[in-house]
């Protein structure tokens, strides 16, 4: 028993030293453009939170291009959640522990609560295991308690300049998890959606029904 604990210990020591060594290259390779990266910007300089809604398939891309700026963000209870909140946290991020399956609701008042206190927050709002860009709800729920609101953070691989293709896989699980290679171009969107002609005060409910309704509608236009 001892031995099989001593095994995965060092399994997951070496697990998280190759994926600490493929972000940084990542962050020093990758080539990002931004569009509307400075609303967002503006809002945080303005003391405003607001809730970044990131498509699972997208997390690592996005991620990596926020790299150092200060956010929450959502990991689940699982080992790969383990293993990306070991990460993000020595990346200067916060990380709050939890998904729909397993701690959600603590989880959630957390990212409630930091919302209330300014942060911005990055939520993976199909994840941990899908259905592929269909929002849950605690996402929604977050950006209704938010001062500015719900941003839409997507992706957009370019042909990288020499070999004229985007530089990046993606993998056969359940959400085509992205995964950029060296010197990748990627441009990375962040867009506003506001539900229209309701006033999240006075109609919550029809407000959160309305953001995830645009949410997924725009994640099934890009992706």
């Amino acid at each position: 028993m001892k031995k099989n604990a001593i095994q995965k210990k060092f399994i997951s020591a070496i697990s998280i030293s190759i994926l600490k060594f493929y972000y940084r290259l990542i962050c020093w390779t990758v080539h990002y453009e931004f569009v509307g990266r400075d609303a967002v910007e503006a809002e945080s300089r303005g003391a405003r939170s607001l809730v970044l809604g990131i498509a699972h398939c997208s997390l690592l891309v996005v991620i990596s291009s926020w790299d150092g700026w200060p956010a929450t963000l959502l990991a689940s209870r699982s080992k790969d959640g383990e293993l990306a909140a070991r990460l993000l946290e020595c990346r200067g991020f916060r990380v709050v522990r939890g998904s729909s399956s397993r701690g959600g609701k603590e989880a959630l008042d957390e990212l409630v609560e930091s919302v209330k206190d300014g942060d911005i927050v990055g939520i993976t709002f199909d994840g941990p295991r899908g259905p592929a860009l269909v929002p849950k709800a605690g996402v929604a729920i977050c950006a209704a308690q938010a001062t500015a609101g719900l941003f839409f953070g997507w992706i957009e691989p370019l042909p990288n300049r020499i070999l004229k293709r985007p530089l990046i896989v993606r993998l056969g699980s359940w959400d085509r998890f992205i995964l950029p290679l060296p010197f990748a171009r990627i441009r990375v969107h962040h867009e506003r959606l506001i539900p229209q002609n309701i006033d999240v005060k006075t109609q919550p409910r029809e407000w959160i029904a309305k953001a995830l309704e645009m949410l997924e509608a725009r994640a099934r236009e890009v992706y």
